[in-house]
């Protein structure tokens, strides 16, 4: 077994991060296929919208995203919950297989702040709804971005340690009820990249996201079992 030093003696094990519009790269194929023409070409009209607001989101603020990495003394993995010190997660089985093997846990979140979806208002508020609604879709396609970048950040700062990256799992997914977010950024600090939870579950700002990732040596990368879920608005099932 490879030896890994505590995350607390060598460096932090929370880290936050500004990302700027331009890093992220956005191309107009991407917010196609997310808004659902796939391999479809989208009409003029919103290939024509989706230009405009891609040059709208190149001024926007940056987003804000970050994780906190939580060691193998501090979490217990069983099939179908994971156990936080306190705090409970009753994930469910799906992923319970999903994190098998995995001996440490990361919290990620990101979040496109009020900039974007204050601007999506303004354009429905002028009557141009099409616009309103493919700048709501870049926020979204940003903030999955963003916690993409959050995985590489991850791989990079484990990889020394021999451990790798199971897949990346959300409280409303995969049977895991969306209630327990608060229960998620109970573990994070006050206001992490500025999100807030409400009750519900709800975070604001909306434009925001919250995921977890097992971490370990025998952690697995594997196959989502989307026939398993009835969940429609998935990102993984609608991409394929």
């Amino acid at each position: 077994m490879t030896a890994h030093p505590d995350m607390h003696e060598t460096e932090s094990s929370v880290r936050e991060f500004s990302v700027s519009p331009e890093r992220l790269r956005l191309t107009p194929e991407a917010i196609e296929r997310r808004i659902g023409y796939g391999d479809e070409s989208a009409p003029d009209n919103v290939r024509a919208a989706i230009e405009e607001m891609l040059a709208v989101f190149d001024s926007a603020d940056p987003f804000r995203c970050g994780f906190r990495i939580l060691d193998p003394g501090q979490v217990a993995f069983h099939p179908d919950r994971i156990v936080c010190g306190k705090v409970i997660f009753r994930t469910g089985s799906i992923i319970g297989r999903g994190l098998k093997g995995c001996s440490a846990l990361a919290l990620l979140a990101a979040s496109a702040g009020p900039d974007l979806s204050e601007r999506g208002r303004v354009l429905i508020s002028e009557g141009r709804e099409l616009a309103g609604y493919v700048l709501d879709t870049i926020a979204s396609e940003c903030v999955e971005q963003c916690l993409e970048h959050l995985e590489s950040e991850l791989a990079a700062a484990t990889a020394s340690w021999g451990w790798r990256l199971s897949n990346r799992y959300s409280p409303g997914y995969c049977g895991w009820d969306v209630v327990e977010q608060a229960k998620f950024f109970s573990l994070l600090h006050e206001n992490f990249c500025g999100i807030t939870v409400r009750s519900s579950g709800l975070m604001v700002p909306l434009k925001s996201a919250s995921a977890l990732v097992g971490l370990g040596e025998n952690a697995e990368r594997k196959d989502y079992e989307c026939s398993l879920c009835d969940r429609e608005d998935c990102i993984i099932r609608n991409d394929g």
